[in-house]
């Protein structure tokens, strides 16, 4: 009994990240979210990067860039507790987006922060309400799609003339196996190693 009534004093007392996204969330003017990771960590990546103060209160969400789009660990276990917590609810009309739980704590979580930080916290809140967690694409996103695509292309055009050669092959010698030697298909390097990749 002695240990559940300190961690429910710490978890009273302490600040947690959790805490943070919840003031958030209670600061923010709408009803709704997106239930949309893509749109949800970007705008938390965009408006970290955008100001410095906003990096200083939420320094401890570390996105990973290698993907996609920008991805936070921690900011999705977060949303993960805060939905089966049922702050954030499964809108049963519209599965592409949360409903906010109006009634959050929020003398608890005044309690915890400091004047400044408040501030902070609010000013982020507004930033996502007039954004409405709008999506941007990254440049550097933008631009491996682009180069994905391009190599997509010239697979499969490298792989169709693989094909009609082939086939042309097959009509010549009359060989029905597709076990014939590689280099007997006349491609350049770069299509040999693009083929390769597939």
């Amino acid at each position: 009994m002695v240990k559940l009534a300190k961690l429910k004093n710490d978890l009273n007392s302490k600040k947690y990240p959790d805490d943070k996204i919840k003031f958030i969330l209670f600061k923010y003017d709408k009803e709704y979210i997106p239930k949309n990771p893509n749109i949800i960590h970007n705008s938390f990546y965009n408006l970290i990067r955008s100001n410095r103060n906003y990096y200083e209160v939420l320094k401890e969400f570390i996105f990973d860039t290698s993907g996609i789009y920008p991805y936070s660990k921690l900011l999705n276990s977060i949303l993960y507790r805060l939905e089966i917590s049922k702050y954030l609810l499964v809108d049963n009309f519209n599965s592409d987006r949360y409903r906010i739980k109006q009634d959050i704590d929020s003398e608890n979580l005044f309690e915890k922060f400091n004047k400044d930080e408040i501030d902070i916290l609010a000013d982020i809140s507004q930033e996502l309400f007039v954004g409405g967690f709008k999506m941007e694409i990254p440049e550097k996103t933008l631009k491996r799609f682009k180069e994905l695509y391009k190599k997509k292309e010239e697979i499969k055009d490298a792989n169709l003339k693989y094909t009609r050669q082939y086939n042309k092959m097959m009509e010549e010698t009359g060989e029905d196996n597709y076990e014939v030697p590689f280099d007997r298909i006349e491609l350049n390097e770069r299509n040999k190693n693009l083929l390769k990749d597939l």
